[in-house]
């Protein structure tokens, strides 16, 4: 393990102090001034697992420890406690000098908020003698009437357990106490460590193929190391990219981003899962143990899908497809039509023809009668005239009926055809209508919309 000695103080035998003297010349009850400590931090460590950071050595008098775990980009500073308090402090066991046996100190109190209650009993240590004769308020309180020539000997273990991964600057510190300024520190460390990742298990069943769109089934099992872990199911186009990278380099808005919590130990999740967006082709279906505030993937379980269109746009597809079918039979058959219409009326302009000379021939000949009518001067010759003016029209409106017979079918044929054609006409204008609008469906529902 690594061993680092604090350079604020300086080495040897003997640690000076303010008024020149050693340790041993002052009171346990007095803040320390000088100290001596080698720091044990640990070579390896792994994140949820606690880990501690040893110091040993001598103190001159009354001081606490601390220690904090600080990113990678923070160094620590000069004091936990100013211009900020970043650190918890604890009580350091200081035992008496082997050189001064008659001195049996008690573990040093704390100040402020730290101290203990009046009348509480101390925690001992491994490295604490106990001391008989005093009642505990005066253990915890130590007040002698005189200084007593006294060495320190600490032995410490500070625990620490990092949530994260990563790297980081493990710090530690010995104050005098009670600490007024940055100028307490008595001992520092400033030691670079990683923190390893704790590794789980995963494997995950997932199918080969998926339709964007529709829900399909995952089923997870596998096993985590500790608690707050979570199941991170990502989805991307497949190029040959790594699971482990994903997460930190998203590509825009994924087809598929789910987040599952899980337990510590042994875990099974069974997924419905489905590809929201607009997706088709290979896919590369990622699922990851992951922790919120770190980054690194602790387990992966990877698998390329086939993702293929949604039903919405296979059946929009399909319906353009039976729809353009139908089109073209209505086009059909309106073109059809048109060519009957056309050859109805051609086949009408001669029987039209006919039937206006035999009218205007009817009309000449009822016109010479009703002129017969004028004519006639006596009352025998107008009864004459007028009857013959009658039998004129009666034959005449025989004539015109039989002229008009067959040009009244051609027209009625003409108007069925022209019907007919126009019922086609706005069958395949709608028709186009409906195609034109499930092509804009498809640029909804479908990735690549058939052209």
């Amino acid at each position: 393990m690594l061993v680092m000695t604090a350079a604020l103080v300086p080495s040897g035998a003997a640690v000076a102090i303010a008024d020149g003297t050693t340790p041993t010349a002052r009171s346990l009850n007095t803040p320390a001034t000088a100290a001596r400590i080698a720091w044990t931090p640990p070579a390896t460590t792994l994140e949820d697992q606690k880990f501690t950071l040893g110091l040993s050595g001598e103190i001159d008098g009354q001081a606490t420890a601390h220690v904090a775990l600080l990113d990678a980009a923070t160094a620590c500073p000069a004091s936990p406690l100013y211009p900020r308090q970043i650190a918890v402090g604890q009580a350091l066991t200081v035992t008496a000098d082997p050189a001064a046996p008659s001195a049996s100190p008690s573990p040093l109190p704390l100040s402020g908020d730290m101290a203990p209650e009046p009348n509480a009993s101390p925690t001992a240590t491994p490295d604490a003698t106990p001391s008989p004769g005093p009642t505990p308020a005066a253990t915890a309180t130590p007040a002698p009437t005189s200084p007593t020539p006294l060495g320190g000997l600490v032995s410490q273990q500070l625990t620490v357990t990092p949530k994260s991964s990563g790297s980081y600057h493990l710090c530690g510190w010995v104050l005098a106490s009670p600490a007024t300024s940055e100028a307490s520190t008595l001992a520092r460390i400033d030691h670079a460590i990683s923190v390893g990742n704790r590794a789980a298990t995963i494997n995950a069943e997932m199918p080969e193929a998926a339709r964007s769109g529709d829900y399909f089934s995952v089923k997870v099992t596998g096993t985590t190391a500790g608690s707050g872990r979570r199941l991170l199911i990502m989805a991307e186009p497949d190029k040959d990219q790594q699971c482990e990278t994903m997460r930190k380099a998203a590509s825009g808005k994924r087809p598929l981003q789910s987040v599952v919590g899980i337990g510590s130990g042994n875990f099974t999740k069974n997924l419905r899962l489905r590809y929201r967006t607009k997706t088709a082709g290979p896919y590369l279906l990622c699922i990851q143990v992951v922790e919120a505030a770190d980054r690194i993937p602790e387990g992966n379980a990877a698998r390329v899908m086939t993702v293929t269109e949604s039903l919405k746009c296979v059946n929009t597809q399909t319906a353009i497809t039976q729809r353009r079918k139908d089109l073209d039979v209505i086009r059909s058959r309106r073109d059809a039509a048109q060519k009957r219409l056309s050859a109805a009326r051609k086949k009408l302009a001669p029987v039209r023809a006919r039937y206006s000379k035999a009218k205007r021939a009817s009309n000449r000949r009822i016109a010479s009668a009703q002129r017969a009518v004028r004519r006639a001067k006596s009352a025998a010759g107008k009864r004459s005239a007028r009857k013959r003016l009658a039998s004129v029209r009666r034959t005449e409106a025989r004539r015109i009926a039989r002229a008009r017979a067959p040009y009244a079918k051609a027209n009625a044929s003409i108007k069925v055809q022209e019907r007919t054609y126009r019922q086609y006409r706005t069958g395949a204008g709608l028709l186009s209508d409906s195609i034109a609008r499930m092509k804009k469906d498809t640029k909804k529902y479908c990735a690549a919309p058939a052209r």
